[in-house]
């Protein structure tokens, strides 16, 4: 039995099926990276009766209280969760997200998962919070699995400690960006002065980062360095 190997929670996340019914998904780089990295993967699914593919994230009727409570019982199944990427997140992304900051659960956020953690920061002082379309020199919007730009690390930063290196290459895939942080410190930036990583250093494991570790951790060692931490986080607490 893998009895000393965390249990992590994806958040599985919508998708329009063009040949058939509607479809909640897991992406297989992300499950493979956590086994990789020595953890158990598991789905976290939304517990709301509807369709999600066919109401807008600001038109969803709100999760009810046994709702969040059925949230609940998944995530305490798990020793951390990843936030992953995606278009759009719901109000089940933000409930989960805001129970495992409350409750220090580990938490990797990735892309979306980043910009979802900003806004569970964000949103008790800032009630319209929007993420910012890009519009720098660097097309940041870029589906290969390929290096597209530098980040910078913060020397101080948690995330600078895990990697060992003050400067990393990463791949990218967003259109929208973060621009500012409440509780979250920035812990580092493109190299056309985007947010792209964030923590909260009084927390086990709380990283957000904006490009996909997932999806270079065979080839990249920061990406290997970041998702081992994390997994021996989640073992240590567990």
């Amino acid at each position: 039995m893998s009895v000393n190997k965390p249990i992590i929670g994806i958040i599985a996340r919508p998708a329009i099926n063009f040949e058939g019914p509607n479809e909640l998904f897991i992406l297989e780089k992300y499950r493979r990276a956590i086994i990789k990295s020595g953890g158990i993967p598991v789905g976290i699914l939304p517990t709301q009766d509807l369709e999600y593919e066919e109401n807008k994230p600001s038109q969803t009727k709100e999760l009810d209280q046994k709702e969040k409570q059925d949230l609940i019982i998944q995530i305490k199944m798990c020793d951390g969760i990843i936030m992953s990427g995606g278009n759009k997140f719901y109000e089940y992304d933000e409930f989960i997200c805001e129970y495992a900051i409350d409750n220090d659960i580990p938490l990797l956020g990735i892309c979306a998962g980043m910009q979802a953690m900003a806004r569970i920061d964000n949103k008790k002082i800032y009630d319209d919070y929007r993420n910012v379309k890009n519009d720098t020199n660097i097309n940041h919007y870029q589906m290969e699995e390929n290096y597209v730009h530098e980040v910078n690390l913060n020397k101080e930063s948690m995330l600078r400690k895990i990697i060992g290196q003050d400067t990393i290459k990463v791949n990218s895939v967003h259109n929208y960006h973060i621009v500012k942080t409440n509780k979250f410190e920035v812990s580092g930036i493109s190299e056309d002065s985007l947010i792209e990583a964030i923590e909260m250093k009084n927390k086990k494991f709380m990283i957000g980062v904006q490009w996909h570790p997932e999806k270079i951790i065979d080839k990249d060692e920061p990406s290997k360095r970041l998702f081992k931490s994390f997994i021996n986080t989640c073992t240590k607490f567990r």
